[in-house]
């Protein structure tokens, strides 16, 4: 199935800042019109996504298959609602800084989405879905794989819960200064400085230039 502009019937955008900075959380009271829209989407997608390399990703079976898909649908089901269900997926963004949270609502999704997706939590706020075996893990694997190069030469390093796959797969796993304690212990080595202090410059110099390069 390919999704195009044409096939969306309504869309709804909302500003959710960082509670934690002190940014607070911007509604929309209406749905974004259509007409015209297709080019700035285009746009943004290329100042986000520069890249030599196009990966298509699709599913190869009838979307309405799709268990993330089914799963999300059912929020939309009532047309009138959509501006209403929208806020609310926006506070609760907003408002769930909660890991503890978060887990516990992973112990309540259907048996089918267990069963076929993989979950992983990020940010503080997210949960993310996806294909069961489908994580960083796998994405370094594959990418290793298609550079021609070998695992021996891997180093992971990640700060959330969706990162863990990654720092368990690479031969060296490091994890930031800013992330939890359960995720340091699967680490190998856990950096001094927090991610936007320079973690990944230290590890580079460590590990890869050496602690004596000029």
């Amino acid at each position: 199935m390919k999704i195009t502009i044409d096939s969306i019937e309504k869309m709804i955008v909302h500003h959710v800042g960082n509670k934690s900075n002190g940014e607070g959380v911007g509604f929309s009271e209406k749905n974004v019109n259509l007409e015209g829209i297709e080019q700035d989407i285009k746009k943004l997608l290329r100042k986000s996504f520069e890249m030599d390399d196009l990966f298509r990703f699709y599913f190869e079976s009838t979307i309405d298959l799709n268990p993330i898909y089914s799963f999300c649908k059912t929020i939309f089901n009532d047309n009138d609602s959509f501006i209403a269900q929208s806020k609310h997926i926006a506070k609760i963004l907003y408002e769930k800084r909660d890991m503890d949270f978060l887990k516990s609502l992973e112990t309540k999704l259907p048996q089918s989405i267990k069963e076929t997706c993989s979950v992983a939590f990020s940010s503080g706020r997210y949960m993310e879905m996806n294909t069961k075996g489908v994580d960083k893990g796998y994405g370094m694997r594959w990418l290793v794989n298609y550079l021609g190069y070998d695992m021996d030469e891997t180093i992971g390093i990640g700060d959330n819960y969706n990162d863990v796959e990654m720092i368990k797969t690479a031969k060296l796993g490091c994890a930031v200064a800013c992330a939890n304690d359960d995720i340091k212990e699967l680490a190998q080595y856990v950096t001094e400085k927090d991610y936007d202090e320079g973690a990944v410059s230290e590890v580079v110099e460590k590990f890869i230039l050496g602690e004596n390069h000029e």
